[in-house]
């Protein structure tokens, strides 16, 4: 079984991992995925090779990897399902309001390209709901990672 990334950006190449990952899963299947995510034209590793592997280092409940010759292929180990991809954003905006509390205003220039303005403040609702994220006031609500 494989999952093939090329032909995709980064985020787009994450997406469709997930949802394959979930595909297979959901079907029974229980032996071993090559993600070919290719090493990029350095040789060294390319975005999504790199990428990858950070997502695979967050998500070590979900598979295990490892890897053969083939420097453009991971081998992916199943043991659950993963999240949906709004937890993946979840994450990405907790990190960016982690530091310093960040505006609405912020928060969108930032995920502009991959989520619309009700994304966005759908995402941060729920996050306050769930007490992840805290409302800070500087003249207009900011934003700020619970703990931080």
């Amino acid at each position: 079984m494989e999952i093939d990334l090329h032909d995709k950006n980064v985020n787009e190449a994450i997406n469709y991992f997930m949802t394959k990952y979930n595909e297979i899963l959901s079907k029974g299947f229980k032996g071993e995925i090559s993600v070919i995510h290719g090493y990029g034209s350095s040789g060294v590793g390319g975005k999504i090779k790199k990428r990858f592997k950070e997502f695979s280092e967050a998500y070590t409940s979900y598979f295990n990897v490892s890897y053969n010759n083939n420097i453009g292929i991971t081998i992916v180990k199943p043991i659950k399902q993963l999240p949906n991809y709004d937890f993946l954003f979840e994450n990405e905006l907790l990190n960016f309001c982690s530091e310093t509390p960040k505006s609405l205003n912020k928060i969108q220039n930032k995920f502009f390209k991959n989520h619309n303005s009700s994304e966005i403040k759908k995402t941060i609702n729920n996050l306050l709901k769930k007490g992840f994220l805290t409302e800070v006031y500087k003249k207009e609500p900011h934003y700020l990672k619970k703990g931080e």
